[in-house]
């Protein structure tokens, strides 16, 4: 079919080959390889997507800890009390 789009060519590799089955077998109708490969293609893009937006949201609330713990006032008496008694408690 005539385009003016950009065509890609893939090589069935033996990773290519497993998806393809995987999603031959989840499609609910028979479906060419072609609409198979669009398919895993856009679901792979959101999927990374979306594990990009979830490590930036880890790393925002790991930053917003380490702030919170930062702004902390060190307790000088339990320090003091530590110093004098070690970290365990009989």
């Amino acid at each position: 079919m005539p385009t003016t789009k950009k065509r890609h060519m893939v090589t069935e590799t033996e990773p290519v080959a497993r998806a393809l089955e995987i999603a031959r077998a989840a499609a609910n109708r028979p479906r060419r390889d072609s609409e198979l490969l669009t398919e895993l293609i856009v679901r792979g893009a959101k999927a990374t997507i979306a594990l990009g937006e979830q490590r930036e949201a880890e790393d925002r609330e790991r930053l917003e800890l380490r702030e919170r713990f930062l702004q902390r006032r060190p307790d000088i008496e339990a320090l003091a009390e530590v110093g004098r008694t070690g970290w365990v408690r009989d």
